[in-house]
């Protein structure tokens, strides 16, 4: 596992690409698997220009910040997200753009296989995907209980939502304008209408 900081520029360029190479009926080894964020991509526009609509989200999934609204990067570009990823896609695993300058202020968790090993999973060196993964299964499911969930639909996928199987709802619709109202005191006459564009 790696750590990583990324403008908003290279965030979008890191989704664009885990998105460029899907195609109806195949989902290719560099689509991306996310959290923290939840993203909606159009597979029929051409690559780098698929993602619609990127935000940050907190725990419970609620929006802290906008990176893409409408196909358009939004905000300051070179604002700065930290993030956890492999270090093989770190390393430009899968043609990942991930960025290698001092910038990026790289960090990799992963210790020597040497190292001592500490929590449930001893299998793996502490900080390395299997054992991040192995930890995370150990403290989510009960000892022995085989993992029985099933894979979520395109159509009702949140985080990763494909508009060739589902409309967008990455960002809240905006409400319906008021209705206007309007009139003059002591009139009988009321006129109604749309409020203008």
């Amino acid at each position: 596992m790696t750590l990583l900081t990324v403008t908003a520029t290279q965030l979008l360029e890191i989704i664009e690409h885990g998105v460029a190479a899907t195609e109806p009926g195949a989902t290719p080894g560099q689509f991306p698997q996310v959290s923290g964020i939840k993203f909606s991509f159009d597979p029929d526009l051409p690559s780098g220009n698929r993602v619609q609509s990127l935000t940050i989200v907190d725990e419970s999934g609620a929006i802290i910040d906008t990176v893409v609204q409408n196909s358009e990067l939004v905000g300051d570009a070179s604002r700065s997200f930290r993030l956890v990823t492999l270090s093989f896609l770190a390393d430009g695993g899968d043609g990942y753009p991930f960025p290698t300058t001092p910038a990026a202020d790289r960090v990799d968790l992963a210790l020597a296989d040497n190292a001592p090993r500490t929590g449930v999973a001893t299998f793996a060196p502490d900080g390395s995907e299997q054992d991040a993964l192995a930890e995370y299964l150990t403290a989510t499911f009960p000892q022995n209980t085989p993992v029985n969930i099933a894979d979520t639909s395109p159509q009702q996928d949140e985080r990763i939502q494909n508009l060739n199987a589902r409309q967008d709802t990455v960002l809240p619709t905006p409400p319906a304008p008021p209705e206007l109202v309007f009139g003059t005191q002591n009139n009988d006459r009321l006129d109604a209408g749309a409020t203008p564009p």
